[in-house]
């Protein structure tokens, strides 16, 4: 993981679970971490904490990745802050535990733009960002859980 010194991780859904495994990870190989969640302020703050005490440096951001004005603000955000970014991991998704008769139509769009729209207006946003790296990635992990 030392290929990720000084390189920039922008992480979806980063405040607990497999995206918070990922931004420690690499932050122990001292990437530029930043974290897109709408989790409570106190996990943001301790996955924050945690990724400084693992060696490396940290944008946090509250958002809803379902907002488009919000993912171009944060993409504005992490440029400011560190010029660019080279790996996109879109890892946030969306539950519905309703059977298939039962889901509501905002339930759906919730799922929908939650998981799949986030991800891909995220992907754009950074896009402009990713020609710029000598070795761009976009990893999207989706789950989505239903009866």
């Amino acid at each position: 993981m030392s290929m990720l010194k000084g390189k920039t991780v922008i992480i979806t859904g980063a405040s607990r679970g497999i995206g918070q495994a990922i931004a420690l990870r690499c932050a122990a190989a001292k990437a530029n971490i930043v974290i897109l969640t709408k989790d409570s302020p106190a996990n943001i703050d301790e996955t924050a904490n945690q990724i400084i005490a693992a060696g490396g440096q940290v944008l946090a951001l509250s958002i809803d990745v379902s907002d488009y004005n919000g993912i171009e603000q944060a993409v504005a955000q992490m440029v400011a802050k560190f010029g660019g970014v080279d790996i996109v991991v879109n890892n946030t998704s969306a539950t519905c535990l309703t059977d298939i008769l039962h889901t509501t139509p905002e339930q759906f769009d919730l799922v929908l733009s939650t998981s799949a729209r986030a991800a891909f207006f995220l992907s754009q946003a950074c896009h402009p960002c990713l020609q710029k790296s000598s070795n761009p990635h976009i990893i999207n992990r989706l789950a989505i859980i239903a009866r």
